[in-house]
């Protein structure tokens, strides 16, 4: 395998608008999540292992709706769901594959992909689990993408599985733990208080960040989501230097277009000022650890007035087709 990064965060963080800006690079591939690496490596470490050890593992982890996570996964590749385990065990077989959870890890990306590229995996949570990626992959590259903290936990207010996370008070290192045994399904699924979801969020960031600061400088890299959409064009020639993707100022471009454009009219606050300022106080101290409350500096001059509408008509035609790509595949393959 060429090369592996990860993308880590609170979740509600951005990754998945990351993972669609460095996947415009044609030799890059990110994987919409996995999860079943930190089980993987708490149930072999890194002993050598069979298909059916490795498969074993990897179909017993589960989304937030209680399904085979693998679903998702297989949308985004061009192999079956309904028949990937025979088809992984003939690949290995084929290509004579042994070894411990690292050799099968980078054989199934590569069975699902193909061969040749710089593989991504964007699971948030894997950022607490810091330990257990580095003793797979010791230079693997990482990347900490980080957000406004009481934006974050409003989001995970509206979103099934970190209600559920919340509410089952799990601690942020067996986050991706429990998706191994579906644990997160007896949880209730209730709304939580956001003083709740404001006390998870800062609980996964400073676990994030303890295990961030032990990287190799050279292998972590960290972004504010708020960067990413205010100055496309300077964070994401960053990200891409120091994942030493292609100097390729096309893919450049396109990446540019895919956050959303006039940002600051998107970032329209679902609470008031008053009440976000109650909840910047509950986490201050962390808050202004990260550098939050970010304050966006916009003065464009006529130029970047029209850079900005540029990429407002590509932004959505982009979305669009992804959409319509990924729920074509999802369709496909629950038949």
């Amino acid at each position: 395998m060429n090369k592996i990064f990860f993308i880590v965060g609170t979740g509600r963080c951005g990754t998945q608008m990351l993972r669609n800006v460095l996947g415009v690079w044609s030799d890059v591939v990110i994987l919409p999540e996995t999860h079943f690496i930190v089980s993987l490596y708490d149930k072999y470490k890194l002993n050598t292992i069979c298909v059916e050890q490795f498969l074993e593992v990897v179909g017993n982890t589960y989304g937030s709706n209680g399904e085979d996570w693998n679903k998702t996964i297989f949308a985004t590749s061009n192999r079956a769901y309904c028949s990937y385990k025979k088809d992984f065990t003939a690949y290995v077989e084929s290509e004579n594959v042994t070894g411990n959870i690292k050799d099968f890890v980078e054989s199934f990306f590569e069975f699902l992909y193909g061969r040749g590229y710089v593989f991504g995996d964007k699971t948030p949570h894997y950022g607490t689990n810091l330990d257990v990626i580095t003793s797979i992959w010791s230079e693997a590259k990482v990347i900490h993408l980080m957000r406004d903290g009481v934006d974050c936990a409003h989001s995970m207010l509206g979103h099934k599985g970190f209600r559920t996370y919340i509410n089952g008070e799990v601690k942020p290192k067996n986050l991706d733990r429990i998706t191994a045994t579906n644990l997160q399904s007896s949880f209730s699924e209730k709304k939580p208080t956001l003083t709740k979801a404001l006390s998870f969020w800062e609980d996964v960031i400073l676990e994030t960040d303890s295990g961030f600061k032990k990287l190799k400088k050279e292998n972590r890299l960290e972004i504010k989501y708020e960067n990413v959409v205010f100055h496309p064009m300077k964070e994401i020639s960053k990200i891409a230097k120091f994942l030493k993707l292609e100097d390729d100022k096309r893919s450049l471009n396109k990446a540019m277009t895919i956050p959303r454009p006039f940002p600051e009219k998107h970032q329209v606050k679902k609470i008031s000022d008053e009440e976000y300022e109650r909840c910047y106080m509950m986490i201050k101290d962390t808050m202004d650890k990260f550098g939050y409350p970010y304050t966006a500096k916009i003065n464009r001059d006529l130029f970047e007035t029209f850079q900005e509408l540029y990429r407002g008509r590509f932004n959505y035609l982009l979305t669009l087709k992804k959409n319509i790509k990924f729920f074509i595949k999802m369709f496909v393959g629950k038949k």
